[in-house]
């Protein structure tokens, strides 16, 4: 009751967006009835824009359309794309603001061969509203826009040198790595270069061995990166000379026993004279480690390989050095040490033929970095 006379209040103390309605206040008295209409409006933040889509993808900019949503009864002012890498090192949050009236954008500053998430989200008058469902986009690839790192060349003997390299920055792949070219030439003979090719293998450094060069002539070496999309920036120029001298030809390799925990190696040397040692290179054959060298003296024709682990499948392969340096390497043999708690002494061997007993159960060739190796299925005889 107020001076001038009646006064009626409806309160509501939490407002959701159905409370917005026509609300009528009727006066009844003896002398009649009067009424009065008012429109209630919630006003809130807009809700989640619907059917965002990416219509098109090209190497650093996609196309993105959607649904306008619930406004919150106050007109969409803006939209707000969000993006982000979705693997990688840059996960970085990146934001294009565009109005209210549009419901299609350009996002730009996109990497080549990148897996992105991308939501948007709308405002209003109140604030922002929930981000829609992310949806994901694929950037196309690029040529990869840097050359491998750490590139060496080094003389292995009168035909043959040794390539070495990391891969590129990842940011710089602009796609998956699929391998690496490696082009060679004789500096003085103004040709172009010769290109072979090497696989990629993740997580590791990577090696090449160039052979049927001539004997004492200095040679030109780079290499370069390509993806899907192409071949990428070549390194620079190492210059190379062969030796005038014949290294030793490459050993004949076997596996002559396994633990769970080592290997040996068994090798021999034809035309043994004038041999210095030997060098054995292993890995793990996963490839995530670089190969790890032993220096074994020339007196010695097996080695032990300790401190493994058990299960798994290694590589291994021998060179021969002598006053002229390394000779080519050679196959590569690949065994398995025992796992814990196994028993007998059967292994896993693909590459050289052991002598009795072992026997060779199938055998194929196989291209490499280093020629054409043979791999052969070992099965272990136990004597009678």
């Amino acid at each position: 009751m107020t001076e001038s006379g009646l006064r009626s209040e409806l309160f509501i103390s939490s407002t959701e967006r159905s409370d917005g309605a026509v609300y009528t206040c009727r006066a009844d008295n003896e002398f009649g009835r009067d009424e009065r209409t008012s429109k209630l409006l919630v006003v809130e933040v807009p809700g989640q824009p619907q059917d965002v889509k990416v219509s098109e993808t090209w190497t650093r900019s996609a196309s993105v359309t959607w649904s306008p949503p619930y406004s919150g009864n106050s007109p969409v002012a803006k939209y707000v794309i969000q993006f982000w890498k979705d693997s990688g090192a840059a996960h970085r949050l990146q934001e294009v603001a565009v109005p209210g009236s549009q419901t299609s954008a350009l996002v730009g500053d996109l990497h080549p061969g990148s897996t992105y998430q991308l939501n948007i989200l709308a405002e209003n008058s109140v604030g922002v509203g929930q981000a829609s469902t992310p949806v994901k986009l694929h950037t196309g690839e690029e040529e990869p826009s840097a050359p491998p790192t750490d590139f060496h060349v080094e003389a292995r003997g009168p035909s043959t040198a040794r390539v070495s390299w990391k891969p590129p920055p990842p940011d710089e792949w602009n796609g998956d790595l699929l391998g690496y070219y490696i082009g060679y030439k004789p500096t003085s003979s103004g040709q172009p270069y010769s290109f072979r090719t090497s696989e990629f293998k993740p997580n590791t450094s990577h090696e090449f061995f160039l052979t049927g060069l001539q004997r004492g002539t200095e040679y030109s070496v780079v290499v370069k990166a390509y993806n899907a999309a192409g071949s990428g920036v070549a390194s620079h120029e190492l210059h190379v000379k062969t030796l005038d001298g014949d290294v030793p030809p490459p050993p004949k390799v076997f596996v002559s026993g396994t633990s769970h925990s080592s290997i040996t190696v068994t090798w021999h040397q034809q035309f043994p004279t004038g041999v210095r040692g030997f060098v054995l290179h292993y890995r793990a054959e996963d490839g995530l480690q670089d190969w790890k060298e032993v220096n074994v003296d020339a007196r010695t024709s097996s080695y032990t390989v300790p401190r493994l682990e058990s299960g798994v499948l290694y590589q291994l392969y021998v060179s021969t050095t002598n006053e002229y340096g390394m000779g080519d390497p050679s196959e590569i043999i690949t065994v398995r040490t025992h796992k814990n708690g196994s028993e007998g002494p059967s292994f896993t061997v693909r590459g050289s033929r052991e002598p009795p007993p072992f026997q060779p159960s199938s055998a194929k060739k196989r291209q490499h970095g280093r020629g054409t190796m043979s791999v052969v299925g070992i099965r272990f005889v136990m004597p009678d």
